[in-house]
């Protein structure tokens, strides 16, 4: 890793009228604006690294587990996960260290609150500072963001078979949301809030993020310049430990890690 080259990328601007598009008119007034911006006017001068986080106890159990108060929210990885973790990480510091136009101090690492996000991230953080150990510096603690959390799926469903996730999509296509499950629109106002806030810190930054499946596939929705897909579940979901590649192009990363597919 070098000293950071400059490589701004040239907007690829499509007007698309804000009534015609899906994601504007799920939003509220203020964020439909932000939205628009992400997706039509101007790509992100940031290189995103969205991860799902590797496999929990939740998983294993096939619940859905959202609060972090819960009993199954506080559920951390499975065994096999914390190996895959430690695995994932040594393979991302490896990739990085070939980005000649990275700089150490321009990465940072983002997780959703919820443990088992918190634990991949520790995890790959340690891996990725144990490869780099002869350089002198070493990455920062995650950094815990809320807006990265899964959706919130309410008391009801919390616990319940992954299964019930069918009737949540139902409800989104209905406009009728569930009781005590977060609406869809504020879900995808607070995924964009992330991007929003990371982007108004500067450039050429690469932002790792450790999640959920549907908060990759929100941002994928909300961030992906040129679809018209209506329900963020359009997008392919990823298996624990996958990852995608949003925003500013970064050569060797994006070899590895591809980009959102409908």
């Amino acid at each position: 890793m070098s000293q950071t080259v400059t490589n701004p990328i040239v907007s690829t601007r499509t007007e698309v009228p804000l009534n015609t598009d899906p994601l504007a008119a799920a939003l509220p007034n203020g964020h439909r604006g932000i939205a628009s911006r992400l997706r039509y006017e101007a790509p992100l001068q940031n290189t995103y690294l969205f991860l799902r986080h590797e496999f929990a106890l939740s998983n294993e159990l096939g619940v859905l587990a959202s609060d972090p108060a819960s009993s199954v929210g506080q559920l951390g990885l499975h065994p096999k996960g914390i190996t895959a973790a430690e695995l994932l990480g040594q393979r991302v510091a490896e990739i990085i260290l070939e980005c000649e136009s990275l700089e150490l101090r321009d990465i940072r690492i983002f997780t959703s609150p919820l443990p088992r996000a918190l634990q991949t991230a520790k995890i790959i953080t340690d891996a990725m500072n144990s490869e780099w150990s002869g350089f002198g510096a070493a990455l920062s603690k995650p950094i815990s963001h809320d807006s990265l959390r899964e959706r919130g799926w309410g008391t009801e469903l919390e616990g319940l078979s992954v299964e019930h996730w069918r009737q949540v999509r139902s409800a989104d296509a209905g406009g009728i949301p569930l009781a005590g499950v977060e609406e869809c629109s504020a879900f995808l106002s607070r995924i964009t809030g992330f991007f929003v806030e990371q982007e108004a810190l500067g450039s050429g930054k690469l932002n790792i993020a450790i999640t959920h499946c549907d908060s990759i596939q929100a941002a994928s929705m909300v961030t992906v310049q040129n679809h018209n897909s209506g329900h963020y579940s359009a997008f392919q979901p990823l298996d624990n430990g996958a990852g995608i590649i949003l925003g500013r192009p970064l050569l060797k990363l994006s070899k590895v890690f591809p980009r959102p597919r409908l």
